[in-house]
């Protein structure tokens, strides 16, 4: 595709398979309501990098000034779970865990019982200290990250991701995802990677930002007003089978 220009490339419109599994994803995971099970926050002072594995949670990570520490809670969601929160005393009950070793906050999130009256979120916050590496290792995840990491690394089978900040290198494997990546400072060092399935993402890096991008994709929307410069970083590699990619 020519450098600084828009269109498509062997091009469809039809982003079915992000557009479903997301919104499944959002039902889900996005409903406020009564917080159930709570962690005491854990102490993150000696923390530099994060992992969370299991079934799917929502996550918010910062790289605020202290204090830094952790928390994990779940709480219901969904259409039902105004009304569950208030008629049912039980409380989202899981078995999720959260431990330090050594200099790694580690996160399993499971599921809360079947037989509940309402889907239950797992939901973990986080504020860790500027430069900590995060993986998430997950089947479903919402994310939103906000801060200084040295990378972000993320395996999902659909996510929806959302990042404010700096980072050296992220990567993103899956199969329906959903991001948005917005670079609040450029050194010359970003290296960002995607592999997905199906996959609608938007990269912000300023209006006169040099970088070098590719694409593969067998059907893909390709919108971009900054020149592709060869060699520069940010760079930019992205493969997927149906994607939409914006970058601005």
């Amino acid at each position: 595709m020519p450098d600084n220009e828009s269109g498509f490339i062997n091009g469809t419109e039809d982003m079915e398979p992000v557009s479903i599994v997301i919104t499944l994803l959002m039902i889900a995971s996005s409903t406020p309501a009564k917080a159930g099970t709570i962690r005491q926050p854990i102490d993150l002072s000696n923390v530099s990098a994060v992992a969370i594995t299991g079934n799917a949670s929502s996550i918010r990570l910062t790289t605020d000034e202290g204090p830094y520490q952790a928390t994990l809670a779940g709480r219901h969601s969904g259409w039902f779970a105004r009304w569950s929160s208030s008629w049912f005393p039980n409380e989202c009950r899981t078995s999720s865990r959260m431990w330090v070793d050594g200099s790694t906050l580690f996160v399993e999130a499971d599921s809360s019982q079947w037989l509940d009256t309402s889907d239950c979120v797992v939901e973990i916050k986080a504020n860790v200290r500027k430069e900590t590496a995060v993986s998430i290792e997950q089947a479903a995840s919402q994310a939103r990250l906000s801060g200084d990491f040295s990378s972000i690394a993320l395996d999902n089978k659909a996510a929806d991701i959302s990042f404010d900040g700096h980072a050296r290198n992220v990567s993103v494997r899956g199969g329906a995802i959903k991001a948005r990546f917005s670079f609040d400072e450029i050194r010359q060092n970003e290296t960002i990677t995607v592999d997905a399935y199906a996959l609608d993402v938007l990269l912000g890096f300023g209006r006169t930002t040099p970088i070098s991008y590719t694409v593969e994709a067998k059907a893909s929307l390709v919108d971009s007003s900054l020149a592709n410069s060869p060699g520069a970083k940010p760079s930019v590699s992205i493969k997927s089978d149906y994607a939409r990619v914006r970058i601005r």
